[in-house]
């Protein structure tokens, strides 16, 4: 089934005077045009798939009633607090969990209904059941003046502790730029006197060596003595590292050498499977059978790259099937540190801002997916149109010459080999003859 797209045209032949009605029209995303009808005050867009209202949906500040119950919003419009004339707001049964903070400018509301939605326990408490007429009356007075009044106020105390902390950091940064102003000085002082130390010292020495030469041994301990000067001073100007950096470093360092050992030690495993030993491993016949088409200068088959995924996650699957019955009651424990740590004030905040930095990293990972896909997708469309005529050649002459070297190099490695073991064959039998007959017979194996 096609989603409906309405034109400006559409959508004011639909119009009743300052009403529209477009419930149950299987209507996914929201018709932009709407925003254009600027003299309406009611809008049905109940049992609809609309998962998203924009921004500019936020200029209709004219609308009286708004019914977009049944649909399937995660969230309102950051302005959804400019629409200043509405008073009758229908969000039932939608996928809203809070509401954005500009809501508590909606002074004019009177009516407002949200169940069904998994809103949290603050809201879902001050909103109540709305029941009645009268309960969602109460609902919009409550959600409006309470509920949105205190989240107003959190708001702007963490405002003001942010300024607090931006005033801090500034403020530390400028005693750090005079101390560092203050070193600065006192080092090019120091550099000065150092200067002149060493040029009256120059001048002594010039003195004296009109009437004695110098000697050289008098010279070497100077010398090492300016290059260990030198090291401390280094040592001294070296900047110290910062807390979070050492625990980025740390955390970077594990997570490389883990990374590292889980791909050596899948890679062992694999290639003991492919021989035959060690404990079989379901799923790797495909890529077996490709590193031994490699093995021998061949092209593996298509799937060589979905092989290898397959082979490597049956892998650390057997690793993460193995570690799951230690670190189940790890994670019970962890977890039900955290459901008691999440029910203090300092909890609350906390879960808070890591449920904003979750939301933030999967918004950007899922955008960064799209438009990986999108350009991939635009290669291999250009692959296909025009790509593969113009560099299709070059690029199998490319593999061509490639699939030579690696012969080529595969032939000098399988040459060195064979003389290294004839190497050691020859070094053994040298030795054996030493040992039995004397230095003479060891010599004599080096003629046959």
């Amino acid at each position: 089934m096609t989603t409906p797209k309405y034109n400006l045209t559409e959508l004011r032949n639909l119009q009743e005077d300052d009403e529209l009605d477009l419930s149950a029209s299987a209507i996914q995303d929201f018709p932009k045009a709407i925003t254009q009808l600027t003299r309406l005050t009611k809008l049905d867009l109940s049992s609809n798939r609309i998962a998203f209202l924009p921004e500019s949906f936020c200029t209709m500040d004219k609308l009286i009633r708004l019914d977009i119950g049944n649909n399937q919003l995660h969230h309102l419009p950051d302005g959804i607090g400019l629409m200043k004339s509405l008073q009758h707001l229908n969000l039932y049964n939608n996928k809203l969990e809070d509401l954005p903070l500009s809501f508590g400018n909606l002074k004019s509301l009177k009516w407002l209904d949200l169940k069904k939605n998994p809103i949290n326990k603050p809201l879902l408490a001050i909103a109540g059941n709305c029941g009645t007429d009268a309960e969602c009356k109460t609902a919009a007075k409550q959600v409006v003046n309470v509920y949105m009044g205190e989240k107003q106020k959190e708001f702007a105390h963490k405002k003001a502790q942010e300024a607090k902390l931006k005033e801090k950091v500034a403020k530390a940064q400028q005693e750090e730029k005079i101390r560092k102003h203050q070193e600065k000085k006192q080092k090019e002082a120091e550099m000065k006197q150092e200067k002149d130390a060493k040029q009256r010292e120059q001048a002594s020495n010039n003195k004296s060596q009109q009437h004695t030469p110098p000697h050289k041994e008098h010279q070497k301990p100077h010398k090492k003595e300016t290059s260990h000067n030198k090291a401390s001073d280094a040592k001294k100007t070296e900047k110290p590292r910062g807390f979070f950096r050492k625990l980025f470093g740390f955390i970077w360092t594990c997570f490389f050498y883990l990374t590292l050992i889980l791909a050596t030690s899948s890679t062992i495993a694999i290639g003991l499977d492919c021989k035959g030993l060690g404990t079989p491993i379901p799923g790797t016949a495909p890529l077996c059978k490709d590193l031994s088409l490699i093995g021998t200068g061949n092209k593996p088959s298509a799937a060589f790259v979905q092989n290898t995924k397959k082979a490597y996650g049956q892998v650390l699957t057997g690793y993460h099937n193995q570690l799951k019955p230690h670190v189940a009651p790890i994670q019970a424990s962890i977890s039900k540190q955290w459901k008691q740590f999440a029910k203090t004030d300092i909890g609350k905040k906390v879960e808070s801002v890591a449920f904003q930095v979750h939301t933030w990293i999967v918004d950007k990972w899922v955008k960064v997916q799209r438009f990986v896909q999108q350009q991939w997708a635009k290669i291999q469309a250009w692959w296909k149109s025009t790509g593969q005529k113009q560099f299709g050649p070059a690029l199998e002459g490319f593999m061509i010459g490639l699939k030579m070297v690696f012969q080529i190099v595969a032939d000098i490695a399988r040459h060195f080999a064979g003389l290294l073991v004839h190497f050691v064959a020859r070094v053994k039998t040298f030795f054996l003859a030493w040992s039995d007959g004397g230095f003479n017979a060891a010599m004599n194996t080096l003629n046959h």
